[in-house]
């Protein structure tokens, strides 16, 4: 999302119950579901990612990038 309004703002940040502590690892926003740039990853059984594939291209339409909605927050 480019150039979000003030009520986009306020809507997007209503997704959250409290600001997220930290953007993805992947793509350096925030996202309700998988990150939309990670196209295969590989875990052991004890919860250790050990390998991950990234689309060439993506569709970021559904992150949320925190200098977007949240660089204001405190304005409210």
């Amino acid at each position: 999302m480019s150039n979000p309004t003030q009520d986009e703002k306020r809507f997007l940040r209503s997704l959250f119950d409290e600001r997220p502590d930290r953007t993805c690892r992947d793509c350096g926003g925030y996202h309700l579901r998988a990150c939309p740039r990670v196209k295969r990853q590989v875990w052991l059984g004890n919860g250790n990612r050990v390998e991950v594939e990234y689309w060439q291209q993506w569709d970021d339409s559904e992150v949320i990038w925190p200098e977007d909605v949240f660089d204001d927050a405190k304005e409210e």
